[in-house]
């Protein structure tokens, strides 16, 4: 962590990984952060500020007064002590419908993907006599599971983003800041965000399988893979409303796809498309009527993770009710429980420029790093101002394959930075913008584009610089904050 925040770029390129495990090296690192983060967590004193997490494990049996916890072993003490402190905010919502499932309206505003799992979870895998410490440790558990394979598989998502130019170091270092994220003990606790980004990067990564290679030589290979994508951030959206983000890479290539079939049938003049925007215009000729079709599948599934929990609410409180006991949201033309959740109990904070107050000046300001580092990573992936560097050829033949890899890698690239700029503006205008600091370990662009700003030699100091503060930003942040959390104080 030392080496990752030194402005000199000649010592940023001494933190490598062992030539012959690398995901070892990023193990390490997981663990020795994880172990100061719970550290932290079990330091914090008392039940809190609040003591919502008291009663509610009281409530439901799993007590921890001085005088229960004294009768168990140390190791169990401590677990129960690591739940209470992990069990705070969203997390009481997400584990208690997983114990008893959903009873009112405002719980289904918490993804029906991680409170079912966990809930099969516990009943499958009992841990402890309490079910609801069972919940609460299966939720743990998942959540540093899930992130630590999640480091993995960003390391692999950049190796296959750089292609054959790949420099271990880039791949090294953006999974190694994921470790660091400002998400922090977020990713620790019963909270889907280390799961959601665990099947949002595994989605990124067979999306740039299916669109690699030869445009021309798309296979049943490339169909799976696409579809694959689709399936997987489908299941992250049943986690997080956000995953639905991901449905706009789907959107675009379906532009660029329904663009190339027209033009082929000549309904589309050659004058006209000298208006299309030239990123777009450049990805026509990747996407054929075969991959269309493929990309509208993934966008169905990706929808699904949405729709699915949608139904299932609308079967538990509208069908077979009563004309007089159904909810107002099941008369309504798109009958979303979440969206009539978010308007009815949070009118007052959610929507267009809602949370824009004097008095949430402050958590604007905690959010303003992260804003800033996913808006312009974005902007400068979708402005061609920054991308990946290919790497210096001898021969033409070599020369003629790179430039073919990167234009690919680079089209990907800004594919990528599109739900993510999508992200980052709905937070600043429209969400309680301090999520961002935790939403934003479920996109990639951002790690990719600060390693990148770290390993380059040919940074100026001033971005040396800037790359190093930004680290011990991320460091501090999460230290920070998992006291914060711990002591069930917010920013939440």
């Amino acid at each position: 962590l030392r080496q990752l925040t030194q402005p000199e770029a000649r010592t940023m390129f001494r933190l490598r990984p062992s030539s012959h495990a690398p995901l070892a090296s990023l193990a390490l690192l997981f663990i020795a952060w994880k172990l100061v983060l719970l550290g932290v967590a079990l330091a914090s004193p008392g039940e809190g500020y609040d003591s919502s997490t008291g009663l509610w494990m009281r409530w439901w049996g799993a007590d921890t007064s001085p005088c229960t916890a004294s009768d168990s072993g140390l190791v169990a003490r401590l677990a129960r002590r690591l739940a209470q402190r992990l069990v705070r905010w969203d997390a009481i919502y997400y584990t208690t419908s997983a114990q008893r499932g959903y009873v009112y309206e405002q719980e289904w505003a918490f993804g029906w993907g991680l409170t079912t799992l966990l809930g099969k979870l516990a009943e499958w895998l009992p841990l402890s006599s309490s079910p609801l410490l069972d919940v609460a440790y299966h939720g743990i558990f998942l959540a540093n599971a899930s992130h630590l394979v999640t480091v993995f598989v960003l390391y692999y998502l950049t190796l296959s983003l750089t292609q054959r130019h790949a420099d271990q170091r880039i791949a090294f270092v953006t999974a190694a800041l994921h470790i660091i994220s400002p998400a922090g003990l977020f990713l620790a606790a019963p909270y889907p965000e280390a799961p959601f980004a665990l099947l949002n990067f595994t989605g990124y990564l067979f999306y740039s399988h299916a669109s690699s290679g030869d445009p021309s030589a798309w296979a049943l290979k490339n169909d799976a893979y696409l579809i694959i994508s689709g399936a997987l951030f489908g299941l992250a959206t049943t986690l997080r409303s956000n995953g639905l983000f991901c449905g706009v890479i789907m959107f675009y290539d379906a532009i660029a796809g329904s663009i190339r079939v027209l033009e082929g049938l000549g309904l589309i003049p050659t004058t006209t498309m000298s208006y299309i925007p030239s990123k777009l215009r450049d990805d026509v000729r990747y996407i054929g009527l075969r991959r269309l079709l493929t990309t509208v599948i993934a966008g169905v599934l990706v929808g699904l993770g949405f729709v699915g929990p949608q139904y299932i609410a609308w079967k538990q409180f509208c069908s077979g009710t009563s004309e007089d006991e159904v909810p107002v949201w099941c008369n309504r033309q798109i009958p979303s429980i979440y969206t009539w959740v978010q308007t009815h109990y949070w009118q007052e904070n959610v929507g267009p420029f809602k949370y824009w107050t004097l008095s949430n000046l402050p958590l604007f300001l905690l959010a303003t790093p992260t804003l800033l580092l996913m808006a312009s990573s974005a902007c400068l992936a979708l402005t061609g101002q920054w991308s990946l560097t290919p790497p210096t050829v001898e021969t033409h033949r070599a020369k003629v394959e790179a430039a073919k890899e990167f234009d690919q890698s680079s089209s990907i690239t800004h594919r990528l930075a599109l739900p993510q700029l999508v992200l980052a503006i709905l937070a600043l205008t429209s969400f309680h913008v301090q999520v961002i600091t935790r939403l934003s370990s479920g996109y990639p662009l951002w790690y990719l584009f600060l390693a990148t700003v770290i390993l380059q030699r040919s940074t100026e100091a001033k971005g040396a610089s800037w790359a190093s503060w930004t680290v011990k930003w991320m460091i501090m942040y999460g230290l920070i904050q998992g006291a914060l959390f711990a002591a069930f104080l917010p920013p939440a």
